[in-house]
């Protein structure tokens, strides 16, 4: 067996020792001006962080885009660097600590992924990163951002949900170039305050702030009338100001996990809206502002208190695929259901329902999924749906 071959089986055979005295053996190779194979060369470009490590196949990772690197790393190597062509650098699901100042050396990235990680501080560095557009740090253990962050004049897309900030990064006031920002799952101090600063943004179309400790939304909220999309799960909002009916257009809309009792009626010019969840509020009434929303295509109402449905309150939603009633008080179904004609999924489990399936539910002609579990349906009533609703997906 020549050296060649027995450096590609080393570089085949699935044992990082083997695979590391490969990487030492072409080191060596090149050291004596030799060269090793096209196929070895294939198999090395395979472990990019090895060849930065060993110093080898620099010329293809001058040329490299891309990279994930999927490696439990602590932390990126100063190496890096030699990366030079890198736009999209994806570090997230590792376990690093460190990030070296010579990242800012990366000046063609275009995103940078460092999401689900341990680290507790970002370089100043990063700041050196013009071409930037995408910048995701969530669930870290940051305390704070470098004041740098604001040299990002390109950057468009910020995630920092999930880490240990307690106070709004003052220098997000001075990036009004942004147009999403995620820094949800994180109680800051004085949020309501930050909200009506925020206003500033003319250009935001998303924003995150699930599970931030908030109790109401200013009247400012009005002003980001750019939003397309809007997550505000897992507050403890009481209610919504009517200036909510400013987001004209808002198409995702997440309310999912507050105590809302009502909605104000400026909720009906949310026009454009298509996506809405209110599941886990305190809602006894059907909200009558949703039904001239007409675009609506997935509506979640799980987990509130609503008792019935009254008539003509869904004749609207011609475009609704999913619907989900699921934990609450209902008994009856309205026979307005039947022009839902393009429902698909339809959840009504852990309800006050008895007797006979609703027959108006055997008008759903496109009804792919249906879960009528947890409730006090006659078991006789169970033999006849499957033949009914053919092609349904049915959990009894």
């Amino acid at each position: 067996m020549s050296d060649s071959d027995k450096i590609y089986h080393l570089l085949t055979h699935d044992d990082e020792a083997n695979k590391a005295l490969a990487y030492q053996l072409c080191v060596g190779l090149v050291a004596i001006g030799k060269t090793y194979p096209e196929k070895i060369a294939i198999e090395l470009r395979k472990d990019v962080m090895s060849c930065l490590k060993y110093g080898l196949e620099q010329a293809y990772l001058g040329t490299l885009e891309r990279l994930e690197i999927i490696e439990d790393l602590e932390t990126l190597p100063p190496e890096i660097v030699q990366l030079s062509s890198l736009r999209v650098l994806d570090a997230s699901y590792n376990k690093l600590k460190y990030v070296p100042p010579e990242i800012g050396k990366l000046t063609n990235l275009r995103c940078l992924n460092l999401d689900d990680n341990h680290l507790t501080t970002i370089p100043p560095e990063i700041g050196q990163l013009s071409h930037l557009q995408q910048l995701n740090l969530g669930g870290n253990e940051l305390k704070s951002l470098p004041k740098e962050l604001k040299e990002l004049k390109k950057l468009k897309v910020l995630a920092i949900r999930g880490n240990k900030l307690n106070e709004f990064p003052a220098q997000l006031l001075q990036m009004l170039h942004l147009r999403a920002i995620a820094f949800g799952e994180q109680p800051i101090d004085g949020l309501e305050k930050v909200l009506r600063k925020m206003s500033r943004y003319e250009h935001l179309w998303y924003l995150d702030m699930e599970e931030m400790g908030l109790t109401c939304l200013p009247q400012t909220i009005g002003a980001f009338k750019t939003l397309t999309s809007l997550c505000l799960n897992g507050n403890q909002i009481t209610y919504l100001p009517k200036e909510i009916g400013q987001l004209k257009k808002v198409i995702f809309l997440e309310i999912g996990g507050n105590d809302l009792v009502d909605l104000p009626r400026e909720f009906t010019h949310l026009s454009r809206l298509k996506y809405l969840d209110l599941s886990q509020n305190r809602l006894k009434d059907f909200p009558t502002e949703l039904t001239s929303l007409k675009k609506i295509k997935s509506l979640n109402l799980s987990e509130n208190q609503l008792t019935y449905l009254p008539e003509n309150a869904l004749m609207n939603f011609q475009k609704l695929r999913r619907l989900n009633l699921s934990d609450n008080q209902l008994q009856t179904l309205p026979v307005d259901l039947k022009h839902l004609q393009s429902l698909q999924v339809l959840r009504l489990s852990g309800n006050d329902f008895n007797g006979n399936l609703p027959e108006v539910i055997f008008e759903l002609k496109n009804l792919e999924t249906l879960d009528i579990s947890e409730n006090g349906f006659d078991v006789e009533a169970y033999k006849h749906i499957s033949t009914r609703l053919k092609g349904c997906h049915i959990s009894i």
